[in-house]
């Protein structure tokens, strides 16, 4: 190497703040996953209405007959429309009690270090500031609550948005629609909040398909669950107005 040739930088670079960033990671994924078996056993009551009721279900959806309980109700839709709930049940097929859940949520929540991590780089321009991104979302003690909260998919609604902001300051439309279909499918609350996103994205000044998408799907999702799929389930629970306000 002459000396007037440029020193490589980038990939070669020890990028140490991605190392500890992810050692943080796995440490939280493999401490609460600890922390959340730990606590089922120490605590869980089959008398807990949501908890019984949504073991219930994973375990019944697992098994083949999705969404059943004896809980409250034959079906999880009359009350909510969750199709998550499917696919949150697959830690079940490996486990077949709440063990299994505890430790993939822990997983899931730790992985949203990722999605804060390319956050705070992207808006910050350092890896340091990622790092520190990552640090705060792992440290934040609303997602410690949630990784240790109960048996709900709802749980997965902050990572999903996370994720889905990240791909929408990247200007990745496949992959935010993706995350926020995932958030959409853990409650139907989370429709007005895709909507919303859509009037961001208009006054963002995205391309069309970003703020059309998310209003049109945000809607639609909004009505479908509120006057299609929870009547179909439960047809004397009420006008769409009395079901949401919870009347």
């Amino acid at each position: 190497m002459t000396p007037d040739t440029p020193k490589t930088s980038g990939s070669k670079k020890f990028a140490w703040p991605q190392v500890v960033a992810a050692l943080l990671i796995l440490a939280y994924a493999v401490t609460f996953a600890h922390f959340g078996i730990e606590r089922y056993r120490a605590t869980f009551s089959h008398d807990w209405r949501d908890e019984a009721l949504n073991n219930q279900m994973f375990y019944n959806t697992a098994k083949g007959d999705p969404l059943y309980s004896t809980v409250k109700g034959p079906q999880r839709h009359h009350r909510h429309f969750r199709p998550i709930f499917v696919p949150a049940s697959l830690p079940y097929v490996i486990v077949h009690d709440a063990r299994a859940w505890f430790a993939a949520v822990a997983l899931l929540m730790a992985l949203g270090g990722v999605a804060a991590f390319r956050l705070g780089k992207k808006l910050l321009g350092e890896d340091i500031h990622g790092l520190a991104a990552c640090a705060a979302w792992l440290i934040w003690p609303a997602t410690i609550e949630v990784t240790m909260g109960n048996l709900d998919p709802e749980t997965f609604v902050a990572v999903f948005w996370l994720f889905a902001i990240l791909f929408y300051v990247e200007n990745r439309f496949a992959g935010w629609l993706a995350f926020a279909i995932l958030a959409l499918a853990c409650k139907e609350t989370q429709a007005p909040v895709l909507a919303a996103f859509g009037l961001v994205a208009l006054a963002d000044r995205k391309p069309w398909r970003w703020g059309v998408t998310a209003l049109a799907l945000g809607v639609a999702w909004f009505v479908v669950a509120l006057k299609v799929v929870i009547p179909m389930y439960a047809p004397d629970f009420g006008t769409i107005y009395n079901r949401f306000v919870g009347a």
